[in-house]
């Protein structure tokens, strides 16, 4: 969420209700964010942050989850690519009201 933050705080206020709507959502965008990195890239950093997201799912640090069987895996029901869909889709429209 601080990237976001980063990128538009010069050019919006912090009570700006596209970022309060932001703000809201911030756990999830966060997790997403985290995915995405460990997917996109193969460093530390995203490792870190991708076991974080591991642990809080499985309640668990498991070494041997990639982001495929995380995202796809039937133990979520529903999947927690279809949960990350659905909150993307409550993210815009929370955001196109604002």
């Amino acid at each position: 969420m601080s990237f976001i933050n980063q990128g538009v705080g010069h050019l919006l206020a912090s009570t700006e209700p596209y970022l309060t709507a932001l703000a809201a959502h911030s756990v999830v965008i966060s997790e997403m964010q985290a995915v995405r990195n460990r997917i996109a890239h193969n460093n530390s950093s995203s490792r870190k942050s991708y076991a974080s997201v591991v642990r809080r799912r499985y309640g668990a640090a498991l070494n041997n989850v990639s982001p495929g069987v995380l995202l796809l895996t039937d133990r979520f029901a529903p999947t927690l690519l279809d949960q990350y869909m659905t909150s993307t889709r409550t993210i815009v429209r929370s955001c196109s009201r604002s």
